[in-house]
């Protein structure tokens, strides 16, 4: 009984045509499904770049690199470069939209050479137009050729690339040629020790000497006024602190003599004032009018 009902179906003209109907559908959705895989990259001499990918951005790209493109933003760069930077920021934005949602294995890496070749162009229009605003256009004007020869080597370098390893290279190739690299840190320069203060006789006004002198009155080894010339009678003073505080007498006020000099232990002179008070011979008037000589 179910054998002759299979038998049956299987003879019955309606059944065997939906069954087939349903083969073809199959076979045609696969072959199409085939077919674009195969088509996706028609066109393109690199393998894994999306055919609408590849020929969209040969087209920018070479529309972005053109001499008329270059000559009219670097006149509206030169006139207004914030404007000029919109126009070529929105230019980048129609590059890098090239990516598909779903990219094949190599459309990245083509989408990153298009956005390297334009920056470059970038940095040469920019630098171009620098150089109208300055009106220096001839000093500018072996770079820019240099630099926009190297673009459009990169534009040709990428119309003829086959294999994804010679987009890495096309990259760093115009990178090195045009983009601005990027100063090295320069190493910190150590602060310089401070050159030892040293005073010595001759020195004229000097506030340092001044300030010396001033701290020898405090102590008593010098009257009069603190006038910043280290003459005769301020060796003198000097001499005699040295002498009691136990270093080289020499009349020459090294950093360290000063510092003792400055210090809270620095002697006072044996006599107050160091004038040889109580000895009557100076009147008032004369020290008034005395100057440290």
């Amino acid at each position: 009984g179910v054998m002759a009902k299979v038998k049956q179906l299987a003879g019955n003209r309606k059944v065997q045509i939906a069954v087939a109907s349903v083969i073809v559908l199959v076979v045609l959705v696969l072959g199409i499904r085939w077919l674009l895989y195969l088509t996706s990259s028609l066109g393109t001499k690199i393998a894994g770049i999306t055919h609408s990918t590849y020929s969209e951005g040969m087209r920018l790209i070479t529309e972005y690199t053109s001499e008329n493109y270059r000559a009219d933003l670097v006149q509206t760069a030169s006139i207004n470069s914030l404007y000029a930077q919109q126009q070529m920021d929105a230019d980048m934005a129609n590059l890098t939209a090239l990516l598909p949602e779903e990219p094949q294995e190599n459309d990245a890496l083509f989408v990153n050479a298009l956005t390297t070749i334009h920056k470059s162009a970038q940095n040469v229009i920019l630098r171009d137009a620098d150089a109208v605003f300055a009106n220096d256009t001839a000093s500018r004007q072996a770079d820019s050729e240099r630099e926009w020869t190297a673009v459009q080597n990169a534009v040709t370098a990428l119309r003829e690339a086959t294999a994804a390893s010679q987009l890495n290279a096309l990259s760093t190739d115009v990178q090195g040629a045009v983009m601005p690299t990027a100063s090295p840190t320069p190493a910190p320069t150590p602060t310089p020790a401070p050159t030892p203060v040293t005073l010595r006789e001759g020195q004229n006004d000097s506030p340092a000497v001044q300030e010396m002198q001033q701290r020898l009155i405090e102590l008593g080894y010098l009257d009069g006024r603190a006038d910043g010339d280290f003459g005769p009678k301020t060796t003198a003073a000097l001499k005699a602190f040295q002498a009691e505080a136990g270093l080289t007498v020499d009349g020459i006020a090294t950093s360290e003599v000063l510092e003792v000099l400055y210090s809270d232990e620095a002697p006072f002179a044996p006599q107050a004032a160091g004038t040889g008070e109580g000895e009557g011979e100076e009147d008032e008037t004369a020290r008034a009018d005395y100057q440290l000589v």
